[in-house]
Formats: C-alpha cells, structure tokens, sequence
C-alpha cells in the first residue's frame, strides 16, 4: 500500500482557470467564459518537505488540484479537529490526566 503518513501536504498556489459554459450561453449572458478557482498542493516526502521552499520539495511528490470551495471546507474540518484535540489535551493537564511526570 501507499504509506500515507510518510508524506506531508504542502500548498502550492490558487489557480484561476476561465472555462467556455453552456450555462452561460443558454442564459444570454454577454461574457460566456466563466471563472473558477482552484488549490494547487503537493504531497511531499516528509523526510524531505521544507515549509521554507516555496513548492516544499522537489522530487518524489504528488502534485493535486481541489476546487477552493472543497479545499476551504477541510482546511475547516482539519483545524476544527485540531482545536477539539488540543483543548481535551488541557482539561486532561488540568485533571492531572496528562503524561507529565509529578514532582515529589
């Protein structure tokens, strides 16, 4: 299998692509190009992927494209998750639940 875990995403760039659309000529609109904008990331090796590059690797990467509105929903799921963990993390410190070694 893909050892998915081995990778790291790292965002690439917006990319705007202006497309002809039936849509728009059945409707008459005067402008039959519409606009819609995409997520380029990168699926890089973790043992490689540098957030001070500006694509993170250059070799051995997958490179993806998502619509914005699919990338911004879980960019959303991802941070909502992250915050929910982070917060059990401290009432567990707080209830003494934590893996912090106890003075004595």
């Amino acid at each position: 299998g893909f050892p998915v875990t081995d990778y790291s995403l790292k965002y690439a760039r917006c990319q705007m692509i202006r497309s002809f659309s039936d849509e728009a000529v059945e409707k008459g609109y005067w402008d039959v190009m519409t606009a819609q904008s995409f997520v380029v990331f990168r699926l890089c090796p973790t043992s490689s992927c540098s957030k001070n590059r500006r694509y993170g690797c250059s070799s051995a990467y997958g490179q993806y494209v998502l619509p914005l509105d699919d990338y911004m929903y879980y960019v959303g799921v991802f941070n909502e998750a992250k915050e929910k963990h982070y917060c059990q993390w401290c009432k567990d410190c707080l209830n003494g639940n934590g893996n912090r070694k106890k003075k004595k």
